[in-house]
């Protein structure tokens, strides 16, 4: 259960999850929390998940990466405008930490990422990778070459998956469906 939401001007949903666990967690309170404050999403996946679950409409859709999102985001903040971010627990706050400085940032985990054990996958010429935990878990259970083509959703997953010493690593432009069909047009 989340906590007492704190009184802020926004709320922040960095992902699809964060939308899910929310509004799971928050129960009645969700609508009453998002009817009392104006609603920021990071990509259209996350706007679109919104409207789904919650027939509610972002105020502001972010594209891009974390800077690009950030400086959008600026344009529609005023100066004394105060944000909580709906998070992971293990997030990296990449937006939050660009305006932290500047606004008045809270944030609130809504819900954890753990890796799944002992899952199979099957040998692919193109994979996927959403997030850095994404990308340990499928070097971890994936016992093939490595695929010819990697998608990373976002800087942050293309530089885990090169640690783990992956190539041929395309980063999707923007952290949705689109940003995935885009790079997918570059592997074709």
């Amino acid at each position: 259960m989340i906590p007492e939401i704190p009184v802020t001007h926004w709320l922040f949903f960095y992902s699809r999850n964060g939308v899910k666990y929310f509004l799971e967690s928050m129960g009645d309170g969700a609508l009453r929390s998002l009817s009392e404050r104006k609603i920021a999403c990071m990509g259209y996946g996350t706007a679109e998940e919104l409207r789904l679950r919650a027939g509610v409409e972002s105020d502001f859709i972010g594209k891009g990466g974390p800077l690009e999102v950030a400086n959008q985001f600026i344009e529609k903040l005023s100066s004394r405008e105060s944000i909580l971010f709906l998070t992971a627990a293990d997030s990296k706050h990449s937006v939050e930490k660009i305006l932290k400085d500047s606004y008045t940032t809270r944030n609130i985990p809504v819900y954890g990422n753990d890796i799944i054990e002992d899952i199979t996958i099957k040998e692919v010429d193109h994979v996927i990778i959403t997030s850095p935990k994404n990308g340990v878990s499928f070097n971890k259970y994936y016992n093939y070459p490595a695929p010819r083509n990697i998608i990373a959703i976002g800087k942050t997953t293309a530089l885990k998956l090169h640690k783990l010493g992956y190539k041929n690593i395309i980063v999707s432009t923007t952290p949705d469906e689109r940003g995935m069909v885009e790079a997918l047009k570059i592997v074709s």
